[in-house]
């Protein structure tokens, strides 16, 4: 026989989606508001025209603006701040009484996506900043720096194991081998989507260590 599928609930689905956008969408303009407003608060602050010109480094510019850190430091909070902006814009759509359902859902699902993104490589921004201005003065405050930003991350263990326990149950049925490959390409496929800012962010600043060689 055929698995029913169960029939969509509409009305319950946009209670709850109209309960949680006020939560998320206060979340949203936050990290908008932060990012950008880091954007203006550059790490180490800015060169004065009294300041002596150093590798062509003008008045205005940042003091550290050489330091691949604090480079890193501006794509994480670029992307902090894209990130953020598409979560806010995606829980619009949610939150719009005449668009579709099944379209709410998904605009709904997407600012959830786009707001952990954001959180999570505003913390990578943060790291870089303190980062680049404590070392190698405090490198101690540097690790500990470092250490707390990795615990946020436990998270990350936790989507992937829920994500992928229920798949890999289906999967035992098929043999040890097909459920060990279909398990590495869930952890493989929910760790990229939780930490694909900072494959951005790693791959920038392999970018630059290469191309200043």
């Amino acid at each position: 026989s055929k698995t029913r599928i169960p029939e969509l609930n509409e009305e319950k689905e946009e209670k709850r989606i109209l309960d949680s956008t006020q939560t998320i969408g206060v979340v949203s303009a936050l990290l908008v508001t932060i990012s950008f407003a880091v954007a203006f608060t550059i790490p180490g602050g800015y060169r004065t025209d009294d300041d002596p010109k150093v590798d062509n480094i003008k008045g205005g510019m940042p003091v550290l603006v050489t330091s691949h850190s604090l480079q890193a430091f501006i794509i994480a909070n670029n992307l902090a701040l894209l990130c953020s902006a598409m979560a806010t814009i995606s829980l619009m759509y949610a939150g719009v009484t005449t668009v579709d359902i099944s379209m709410r859902m998904k605009a709904f699902v997407m600012s959830i996506f786009f707001l952990n993104s954001s959180a999570r490589t505003l913390a990578a921004a943060f790291a870089l900043g303190m980062y680049a201005t404590l070392v190698p003065a405090a490198g101690a405050a540097v690790t500990l720096t470092v250490i707390g930003t990795t615990i946020t991350l436990l998270d990350v263990a936790w989507f992937t194991y829920m994500t992928s326990k229920d798949q890999l149950v289906l999967r035992k049925r098929m043999g040890v081998g097909v459920a060990l490959k279909w398990f590495a390409l869930l952890v493989l496929r929910g760790v990229l989507a939780c930490l694909w800012p900072y494959v951005i962010i790693a791959g920038f600043l392999a970018y630059i260590t290469l191309w200043s060689k």
